[in-house]
């Protein structure tokens, strides 16, 4: 079977420094390295794939401060020209395992409801984070507040069915 080639140039920009300092304490801002990502984007890609994290580095609750930076960075993933590309959990804003070390840490379960299944009832194959009790898919959709970080995240992607944002344009100035 070949490899089809689907003409995606992944992009990765992390919410820390490349130093791995955090927001906070780099001396470059992540606008300002997101900018230039974009105008280092070589104009022959057919589609750009804009990606914070994966499963060999921190989630971005665990490198920002709060819910509010989460949701700016879902909008500007989702409104940037080409594929975002989001690691499980972070629509819902889950962090990593307190006391697993790298990279299980950052590998687990997705928390679908506050009884730590949903998705299957087989064991995890690593120890579901501790937090799954409050922070999951369930709760997320469960609370009255209509700017929760998956209802915001739902609805990003809902705007992203517009075409202006798979054929638009973007020009850093």
């Amino acid at each position: 079977m070949d490899y089809f080639d689907a003409g995606v140039t992944i992009v990765r920009v992390t919410p820390l420094s490349e130093s791995g300092a955090s927001l906070t304490e780099s001396n470059t801002s992540f606008v300002e390295r997101m900018e230039t990502k974009l105008k280092n984007a070589n104009s022959n890609f057919k589609r750009i794939g804009w990606m914070y994290g994966d499963k060999y580095s921190s989630r971005l609750t665990n490198s920002l401060v709060g819910p509010v930076q989460i949701k700016v960075l879902l909008t500007l993933q989702a409104t940037l020209p080409g594929v975002p590309f989001n690691y499980y959990g972070n629509e819902i804003g889950m962090t990593d395992h307190p006391t697993l070390s790298a990279p299980n840490k950052y590998r687990t379960p997705m928390q679908w409801n506050s009884k730590g299944t949903g998705f299957s009832q087989n064991t995890p194959w690593v120890d579901r984070n501790p937090d799954y009790i409050t922070v999951n898919v369930e709760t997320e959709n469960a609370i009255g507040d209509e700017y929760t970080t998956h209802k915001v995240y739902k609805r990003l992607q809902e705007l992203r069915e517009n075409d202006s944002f798979h054929w638009g344009k973007d020009e850093c100035v």
